[in-house]
């Protein structure tokens, strides 16, 4: 009997970058080191310093690209990796997290498994800057979980995301401008209708909190405009009351968090 052979589907994963950190040698390695081995790893080094591209080159090769621009905005470097790649698939990363050497593996098998799947995340480990344990994300699994939650919150991280290429073009890509640029593209995937959104349980990203990140007050202060933005954009388009419920949650959650909390 002949064997019927799979083929494997190109995974292409871009990295943003503009500057040094720490933890960009093991972000980067826990790429190239995956244990499934056909995906295109493309860091996009925007807007960065001479010293530090040349620092970025030593990791090129015939699966590692290093794309240089000089435009700063997050959204653009991910239309930019995203028109530059040749996988079926894409796959985010951040500069300072660390993909579990199995993460492509198990995101591709899924979609393999799961025809009708269109984005994949996943629930991820918390680690301080010192790579030190936090605690565990707790997304809900299912789509309409996850689709039901966009009016209040994002329930997907989105270095952990995988998604179908035709996702992303047929949706326009990313936003400009927008500080939420990865909420703002899941919020239109739900409405377009054809899309369906899964996490996988297990933890298959350490996803890096700084210091001071999530009690920073004028960081509160840009997440609350921008989200508040898309919620009430989406209330206005579809009249989707939960939005506009979502968008006064926000605004007493940063209320608390700029003027009371200590």
């Amino acid at each position: 009997m002949d064997t019927i052979m799979i083929k494997r589907p190109l995974v292409s994963v871009i990295l943003p970058v503009n500057k040094n950190n720490p933890h960009l040698e093991e972000a980067i390695q826990s790429i190239k080191n995956q244990t499934y081995k056909e995906l295109e790893l493309i860091i996009i080094a925007n807007n960065c310093e001479d010293t530090f591209y040349s620092l970025l080159l030593k990791y090129q090769d015939q699966k590692t690209k290093i794309i240089r621009t000089s435009i700063k905005y997050l959204p653009f470097s991910l239309n930019l990796g995203v028109h530059l790649s040749q996988g079926e698939y894409i796959a985010r990363m951040d500069s300072d997290d660390i993909s579990v050497l199995d993460r492509i593996e198990k995101q591709v098998k899924r979609f393999l498994n799961t025809p009708e799947l269109s984005i994949l995340g996943s629930n991820v480990e918390y680690i301080n800057e010192a790579s030190e344990f936090i605690g565990y994300s707790n997304y809900p699994l299912d789509h309409s979980s996850i689709v039901n939650s966009f009016p209040f919150r994002c329930n997907l991280a989105h270095p952990s995301i995988m998604v179908k290429k035709e996702v992303i073009t047929t949706l326009g890509g990313y936003m400009y401008g927008s500080l939420s640029e990865d909420y703002d593209l899941w919020i239109r995937a739900s409405r377009h209708g054809n899309f369906k959104f899964s996490n996988i349980d297990e933890p298959l990203l350490k996803y890096r909190i700084h210091k001071g990140q999530a009690t920073n007050k004028s960081n509160a202060y840009n997440i609350f405009a921008f989200d508040s933005s898309l919620k009430i954009r989406e209330f206005l388009l579809n009249g989707n009351v939960q939005y506009l419920l979502g968008a006064a949650r926000g605004f007493f959650a940063f209320i608390y968090v700029r003027f009371i909390k200590k």
